[in-house]
């Protein structure tokens, strides 16, 4: 398990984000000028460049320390058993949020509708996000300890995977897919027993080259959904490669621009932690508006960067920007580091079988993909994730052991 470099935070950051983060900043800009599409102008001069990679860097170089570290001796992690009774409650509520949101398009039996014909409901329909723990709890228990689950919890987290894919079409988000599929991945590469000599060959080819392989899964889905938003309107001005390759520079591009522009248009550091606790500001019933009014700031930094100088329509900021915005660059590189640290701990404890990493390490990788365009962890979309993997790891208990009779050998 340790072979699979890229499941090593470290060694996913500094081998392929970093590559990745000097190729959207640095050769397409000065090779390929056309392909980007900004809103704004360029503010990724020479001094955010080095800063954002400097921040990547460093949650690299902190994985691979706390990779290192080994927090309990066993050398695996207890066969343990996850509360089939929670796991079913939790199963029911992201369904029933799921159902909630996308009635009106299930009940004509149309995977397309308008954004606002749907159900959306703040605080309701967001515990479709607990889809993430409940898969990647079931199938930690199932593949890595064996527990054997009921027909009903089966059937569950069948009905679970397919409400969070259809997510992907009815709502048209690209995020909800990788959510879901990066942990059901690492659940494969980590825990699943492997019969068959096709599936030692396709867990070889993941293990070897899975971030290239989910780089063209990526860009397929872009050519996809972007066929089918905006193709129409630039099928004159290029052809249907540099079209797709053109979007998804700027998707990316877009993000670390807003954040660095962000930083050379503003004042900070604010210390206020919008975005390091960006879930605490986005509480529904009022809750995170209160903390808003607490600062004095009812108007987002970046909301107020966007409307001046931007498009709020690209609204991502990046996931390394915003943290300076609120720290300054000292705390913030040092943030960096910490977080880093961290998630060289949960690899470390995911690749022994332990619970905590079992549960929590998944989120983590998607974490480390999508740093160049979002604060993934520290946002809303990630809070009931988090509180819910948290539920379930407390409700693991160690498979008790059978006793032997007397005489027995």
């Amino acid at each position: 398990m340790q072979n699979i470099w890229w499941l090593n935070p470290g060694k996913l950051l500094l081998l392929f984000i970093l590559p990745l983060y000097f190729f959207i900043v640095l050769l397409v800009p000065s090779v390929w000028p056309q392909a980007l599409v900004l809103r704004s102008s360029n503010y990724m001069n020479d001094e955010f460049v080095l800063l954002g990679a400097l921040a990547i860097v460093l949650v690299g170089a902190g994985a691979l320390i706390g990779a290192e570290v080994d927090l309990n001796a066993r050398r695996t992690g207890p066969r343990t058993d996850v509360s089939e009774p929670l796991l079913i409650v939790l199963a029911v509520l992201t369904i029933t949020a799921y159902l909630i949101w996308f009635w009106p398009a299930l009940s004509h039996l149309t995977f397309f509708m308008p954004r606002e014909a749907l159900n959306q409901i703040s605080g309701v329909t967001s515990f479709g996000q607990l889809a993430v723990p409940v898969v990647t709890a079931y199938l930690f228990a199932r593949w890595r300890n064996g527990q054997r689950f009921s027909p009903l919890m089966h059937c569950l987290f069948v009905a679970v995977v397919i409400m969070a894919a259809l997510r992907v079409f009815m709502w048209s988000e690209r995020l909800a897919l990788i959510e879901l599929a990066i942990p059901i991945l690492v659940c494969v590469l980590l825990y699943r027993p492997l019969r068959s000599r096709g599936a030692l060959r396709v867990h070889r080819l993941l293990a070897s080259s899975g971030p290239f392989l989910g780089f063209a899964l990526l860009l397929g889905l872009f050519a996809v959904t972007e066929a089918v938003r905006s193709w129409r309107w630039y099928a004159a001005k290029s052809d249907f490669g540099t079209f797709v390759v053109g979007r998804l520079t700027t998707y990316y591009f877009t993000a670390l621009n807003n954040g660095a522009g962000m930083l050379q248009t503003g004042h900070w550091p604010t210390y206020h932690g919008r975005w390091v606790f960006g879930w605490l500001y986005m509480l529904p019933f009022g809750i995170g508006q209160t903390f808003l009014d607490l600062l004095g700031a009812r108007v987002a930094p970046h909301d107020v960067f966007l409307e001046r100088f931007g498009d709020p329509e690209f609204n991502n900021m990046s996931g390394i920007f915003p943290i300076f915005h609120d720290l300054g660059i000292v705390l913030g590189l040092a943030y960096f580091m910490l977080l880093g640290f961290t998630f060289g701990l949960a690899y470390r404890s995911a690749i022994k079988g332990e619970v905590l990493g079992g549960v929590f390490f998944p989120p983590i990788v998607v974490a480390c993909l999508e740093l160049l365009r979002i604060t993934y962890l520290n946002g809303q979309r990630c809070f009931l994730i988090i509180l819910g993997s948290l539920l379930l790891s407390l409700n693991f208990r160690v498979r008790p052991q059978p006793m032997l009779q007397p005489g027995a050998p």
